[in-house]
């Protein structure tokens, strides 16, 4: 759980620093709005009232004052309400649960969740279908699929996303020229397209002074965030769809001495960043920047899509039951996850993905990917093949205990507690059970 709250406070740290939707709206230009202060024709009445948006810290600021700068009109009845804790944590949720039950004109009316914690978020009663705002699910349509998928509560959209998170495998040239005799991303992609593939190759490396990964726990949320399977149903939790893969590769990967044995976000993890010594990181858009953070020539480096489909991080919205001005909730949901000239200049100027299909062509359109990035190719291109390719799970209410009790599987795994299969699944069934009523 430490690592799980250190590493969140990378994220936030660094986040910080529709075509087919037209067609509900009398025009084009009306769906997107383009000049300040127009309003689209296909949203509510805007009333007076305040809408309250929470979230766990600052790093929505950004996009909060892109909004207001886009309808001044509507700017002194935005309230941002930066709660300034963990977002992943029960500070978080007891805050939240007890400002809607006070009520009053303080109570959220939006809430900002963490991907890891959106499942507790949707199993609240007081988070309704954005159609009970008026939100229109077809404006919805140019996001990335597994967002959709991931924000459905009993089949109905109740949660949106403005940019997006998707994970490729970012390698070191100079690594990938001494491991396979070349950094052609082509011929790379090849070494690493699925995990067959990626341990054959790991044993390549191997035998030329070159490691896979920094730590066996590299892998972790390539797995989780590309499963499938709900991680609990009916009060029971389920295992993710690829869990035995994911065994037999950490397994693998410790017995082949194909890491370096670090553990993430380790100093001497960070440190593997620069030389050639470590081929490569599982890395969505945000933890490139992490990696320049830490010392890294991101001129070496370049993205594949590498063996799994994956997300890692992003934040979601939700409205809640008793939102105090509908109009003004479904523009700012609208604007901020919809619009795609207002997620195309956001995504720009953090050096994010947006949600928006439309927008991300965009941006590989203008080739400015790699000199924002500053790696040797188009993130960009990489990011978007993988984010249309990501296939999302049903979120539930204890999916951070479980992703949790995975962490301790694999932890006991890497320290030699465990060696059978039967005992890894043991391990992460117990801390479960242990912190939830789930058996």
């Amino acid at each position: 759980m430490f690592m799980r709250k250190l590493l969140k406070k990378v994220v936030a740290g660094v986040i910080a620093a529709s075509v087919m939707a037209v067609s509900v709206f009398t025009s084009p230009a009306d769906a997107y709005a383009a000049s300040a202060g127009r309003v689209p024709s296909g949203i509510s009445r805007i009333g007076k009232g305040t809408i309250n948006i929470y979230s766990w810290d600052d790093a929505m600021r950004q996009q909060i004052d892109m909004f207001k700068e886009k309808y001044p009109q509507y700017a002194n009845q935005i309230n941002y309400v930066s709660l300034g804790v963990s977002g992943i944590g029960d500070d978080y949720h007891s805050i939240l649960d007890n400002s809607v039950r006070n009520g009053g004109s303080s109570a959220p009316d939006i809430i900002c969740w963490d991907a890891d914690d959106l499942g507790y978020g949707m199993s609240k009663s007081y988070t309704v279908p954005l159609s009970k705002i008026g939100f229109d699910a077809r404006w919805y349509n140019n996001a990335y699929d597994y967002t959709k998928v991931l924000g459905k509560k009993n089949g109905k959209l109740t949660a949106v996303a403005s940019f997006v998170c998707p994970g490729a495998y970012a390698y070191k040239r100079t690594a990938a020229k001494k491991a396979f005799g070349t950094d052609y991303s082509v011929t790379v992609q090849s070494k690493v397209k699925n995990w067959g593939t990626f341990m054959s190759s790991a044993k390549t490396a191997k035998k030329k002074g070159v490691k896979m990964l920094s730590s066996v726990d590299d892998t972790r949320q390539a797995f989780l965030f590309s499963s499938t399977t709900a991680l609990s149903k009916n009060g029971s939790m389920q295992f993710p769809s690829n869990i035995a893969t994911q065994y037999n590769v950490s397994k693998a990967l410790k017995a082949g001495n194909y890491t370096n044995n670090t553990m993430q976000w380790a100093i001497e993890w960070a440190k593997d960043m620069n030389g050639s010594k470590v081929l490569g990181y599982f890395a969505p858009s945000w933890m490139l920047q992490t990696m320049s953070i830490n010392g890294a020539n991101l001129k070496n480096y370049a993205l594949v899509e590498g063996p799994a489909d994956y997300y890692w991080g992003g934040t979601f919205m939700t409205a809640t039951s008793k939102c105090h001005n509908k109009g003004l909730a479904q523009l700012f949901l609208y604007t901020l996850t919809c619009n795609k000239d207002f997620q195309y200049k956001y995504a720009v100027s953090t050096v994010t993905v947006p949600n928006n299909k439309t927008a991300t062509a965009k941006i590989i359109n203008a080739k400015i990917g790699a000199r924002k990035f500053g790696t040797a190719n188009d993130p960009y291109k990489v990011y978007d093949k993988v984010a249309r390719k990501i296939k999302g799970r049903p979120t539930t209410k204890y999916d951070m205990k479980v992703a949790d009790g995975i962490a301790a599987g694999l932890y006991s795994l890497e320290q030699g507690q465990v060696s059978t299969y039967k005992g890894f699944r043991l391990v992460i069934r117990k801390e479960v059970q242990r912190t939830t009523p789930l058996y």
